[in-house]
């Protein structure tokens, strides 16, 4: 196993309208190669606003030309997600700060991640860290 972690900043104070989507990187995408990592993740976020988020990723098989969202393990037509329900007072401590391993991202070379704002009323700001090992 690597030593080596490396911390990837995804989002800085996102902001995500009511019921619409945001997408990090939308051109270039986080080439996994360049992280050196050996498939473990987390994701440390913060979550401000009166909104409700989910969290996702999508997967690029052709350098960034075409963008898909992965399925969930079993699922053929359900898109997979990394973390639902996300706000203000999400987390252990209540207080919109989360720190989630993820153990669902899929092997691919280029990979960017998104914000739907799920409770269709508010606003979302999301800032989001990927730590990798």
């Amino acid at each position: 196993m690597s030593d080596v972690i490396t911390k990837a900043t995804i989002f800085t104070s996102l902001s995500t309208a009511a019921s619409a989507t945001s997408t990090s990187f939308p051109q270039q995408g986080i080439n996994m190669n360049e992280l050196a990592v050996e498939g473990y993740f987390s994701l440390h976020v913060t979550a401000t606003g009166t909104g409700t988020a989910t969290i996702g990723m999508e997967i690029s098989p052709d350098a960034g030309a075409t963008w898909i969202k992965p399925v969930a393990t079993g699922a053929l037509t359900t898109a997979l997600t990394l973390l639902t329900g996300v706000t203000v007072t999400s987390g252990a401590d209540g207080d919109g700060v989360i720190f989630a391993q993820v153990d669902n991202i899929p092997t691919n070379e280029l990979i960017r991640f998104y914000v739907t704002e799920t409770g269709t009323s508010n606003a979302i700001v999301i800032s989001m860290d990927l730590i990798a090992q």
